[in-house]
């Protein structure tokens, strides 16, 4: 395969699983409460991605496209989470700090998930 093909196959890979994930997300952002789905979407994102990255089976550059930066990264969301941060005076602060906390913990539970087992 040429390089071109091969760069072209990863970019609709990951713009498949882009939408994949972002329609995921706004489905979940339109039946919960901001600072609930917030957390939500970036905690099970991440914790997709820690696994996407570890998990054997799964490491050829199409799946990361596809799951990793795809799915995974049209369902977080940084930029809600920065405005909601940034703008909310009453609870912005503690929304970063339960994403960030939820975010590492979640990455390395999905990363040991992936890594049980041998996963051959």
């Amino acid at each position: 395969m040429k390089k071109s093909s091969a760069v072209f196959e990863l970019a609709a890979l990951t713009f498949a699983g882009g939408a994949i994930g972002s329609i995921g997300r706004f489905l979940i952002s339109e039946n919960l409460d901001e600072f609930v789905w917030l957390i939500l979407v970036n905690t099970l994102g991440t914790a997709l991605l820690g696994f996407v990255q570890h998990f054997r089976k799964l490491s050829n550059p199409g799946w990361q496209a596809f799951l990793g930066t795809g799915v995974a990264g049209g369902f977080t969301t940084m930029s809600s989470l920065a405005l909601f941060g940034v703008f909310n005076q009453s609870g912005g602060v503690l929304l970063l700090a339960v994403s960030l906390a939820l975010g590492i913990l979640a990455y390395y539970l999905g990363r040991s998930i992936a890594l049980r087992g041998k996963n051959v």
